[in-house]
């Protein structure tokens, strides 16, 4: 069963599993890993896209630099988790590199 996909210029990632890390190409990926490249201005695990039962699915950064949701530029907080509610064709951007949230189509 695929949860979502995620969907670039140059790739589409089928995820289905609950918890997903997003970043840059290393020797040493943990499970469930989407490389997005090598350019530095990426963390090796830049954002986290994890499932919370009561309230969907959140993006969650991890990386320094920060990353655009849609058109807003968000930085990681130091005193909390900055999770944000993903939505069907939410549009990221973590450095140069854009790619949408889609979630599978429901059956009527």
């Amino acid at each position: 069963q695929v949860y979502y996909r995620l969907k670039g210029e140059n790739f589409e990632f089928d995820v289905n599993v609950l918890y997903t890390s997003i970043g840059r190409k290393h020797s040493n990926p943990p499970d469930n890993f989407l490389a997005l490249g090598t350019h530095k201005n990426m963390s090796r695990v830049h954002a986290v896209i994890k499932w919370f039962p009561n309230d969907g699915w959140h993006l969650i950064i991890k990386g320094r630099n920060g990353l655009f949701i849609d058109e807003t530029f968000y930085l990681p907080s130091d005193n909390v988790t900055s999770s944000y509610l993903l939505s069907d064709k939410t549009r990221i951007k973590i450095g140069d590199v854009i790619f949408f949230f889609i979630l599978p189509k429901q059956d009527d």
